[in-house]
């Protein structure tokens, strides 16, 4: 399974999975500092949060460039009549505010078909610290909402 994950990587990145190295497409290695223009693009990944507009980050383009979905109140109201409880504050208060899958999650839970959770951390560093705590936090609630198995890469 992990040979056919990584030659889809390698399909639609265009090189080998390397653990310990970010995907190709690095960031902008120009006009980083107080010389910036406002025609560059915001960039964000794993390892870099870079903008030159003095409003920060455009997260509605981030949201199209990532292919994700944003996380609107429907969807949230969605999560709470399926799971009858409370969404987490993370949703309600949009720290969260984008998602991929979910409604297929829900589609599932709905269904009463059986799924899990599958997450990991980024290599922010050689271990794990205090800041991947919120991703696990909200992961651990989806798990108890759900009552599903969780794996954690």
């Amino acid at each position: 399974m992990l040979v056919s994950l990584k030659m889809s990587y390698k399909a639609a990145a265009g090189e080998d999975y390397k653990a310990d190295c970010p995907p190709g497409n690095p960031a902008p290695t120009s006009n980083h500092g107080p010389d910036a223009t406002e025609a560059e693009e915001d960039f964000v990944d794993p390892w870099t949060v870079q903008t030159s507009s003095a409003k920060g980050i455009d997260y509605d383009k981030l949201i199209v460039r990532f292919g994700s979905s944003k996380i609107d109140k429907e969807l949230i109201n969605r999560i709470e009549r399926a799971t009858g409880q409370r969404p987490h504050h993370f949703l309600r208060r949009g720290i969260f505010f984008s998602h991929r899958d979910m409604n297929q999650v829900l589609d599932a839970y709905e269904n009463k078909k059986p799924f899990y959770l599958y997450t990991g951390r980024g290599p922010s560093s050689e271990a794990m610290h205090v800041g991947h705590l919120i991703p696990f936090i909200f992961t651990k609630w989806l798990q108890d909402v759900f009552n599903v198995p969780l794996v954690i890469q």
